[in-house]
């Protein structure tokens, strides 16, 4: 878990670029924020964003989830992730919970583990063993920190209720990639230039307001 300062410093790169939970809110399949919160962060401009109690108790509780999930998979050699710039476009970023090895360090990771910390109502988004799930945001997550790592393998490690611990597993989808680095270019242009993206399109389903997502390869994960 980082000290404040480290905390101070990983916000500032961050601003920097676009990190893999930012790519859900831009496309609009975010339930936390949008594109207009994430173009008004990172211009510096609008309120700042304020951790919920469940995301304060996730980031407390993240290295115990990880340290479990791993005595019950395989028992990998897991270390925290730090924030990965990509070469060419140093606007893409991110910073993956924890990289997972098989054997040496020095033979480099061979997976990326993300740790979640949700309510036992929400457990049903992440399906059952027999028709495991991942939500459609954390999906995109995991496949920006595949892109960015060179990884081919995401786990997982769902803690429901404090007290039910559930595993899933993607791997690498180089069609949604491909779709996120155009997405996110975009995006970019817009921060870089200072034009404010559209506000999301919005539809009532069950009296429930919701945003009018563009299809695209995420459909398959929704």
């Amino acid at each position: 878990m980082l000290t404040a300062s480290q905390k101070k410093v990983w916000l500032q790169k961050r601003k920097k670029g676009i990190g893999g939970s930012e790519l859900a809110a831009i496309i609009g399949l975010s339930p936390f924020s949008g594109p207009i919160d994430i173009w008004n962060n990172k211009r510096g401009v609008g309120d700042k964003f304020t951790p919920t109690e469940q995301m304060r108790w996730g980031n407390l509780l993240e290295y115990s989830i990880a340290k479990e999930w791993n005595k019950r998979n395989s028992c990998y050699k897991m270390i925290g992730g730090e924030l990965i710039i990509h070469p060419d476009e140093s606007w893409m970023r991110g910073t993956p919970d924890f990289l997972l090895f098989e054997n040496d360090l020095h033979n480099g990771p061979t997976a990326i583990l993300e740790i979640k910390n949700t309510s036992v109502f929400a457990k049903g988004y992440w399906g059952t063993d027999e028709d495991p799930k991942v939500p459609v945001n954390y999906v995109i997550q995991g496949q920006w920190y595949l892109h960015l790592a060179g990884l081919d393998t995401i786990h997982y490690g769902v803690l429901c209720g404090g007290n039910e611990l559930i595993s899933r597993t993607l791997h690498r989808d180089n069609e949604l990639i491909d779709e996120l680095m155009k997405r996110g270019r975009d995006f970019w242009k817009l921060i870089e230039t200072g034009v404010k993206p559209q506000d999301l399109e919005t539809e009532k389903i069950d009296g429930k307001v919701v945003n009018i997502v563009p299809a695209g390869p995420w459909d398959k994960y929704m």
